[in-house]
């Protein structure tokens, strides 16, 4: 799924953090979702973010602008 400016809204879910972290984060939209299983989690990346929390609230990638930050919404199903 991508925006409107063509860059990803959603990725592929993620086994874990460090895969998290390997991301490229060139096509991807601000506010991009990505689960990760390690986690049961989602995460949102932040193009301008600058959070001073640390892993695993905030995964930072390892090139790259921006930063993942984990949600605190709660997936029901």
């Amino acid at each position: 799924m991508t925006g409107i400016d063509g860059k990803r809204l959603v990725i592929d879910p993620c086994p874990t953090l460090r895969e998290l972290s390997e991301t490229n984060t060139e096509d991807l939209a601000d506010a991009c979702l990505c689960f990760v299983h390690e986690r049961r989690t989602l995460y949102v990346y932040l193009r301008e973010g600058h959070s001073l929390r640390d892993s695993p609230d905030v995964v930072k990638p390892i090139s790259g602008t921006g930063q993942w930050e984990r949600t605190t919404c709660r997936l029901v199903g």
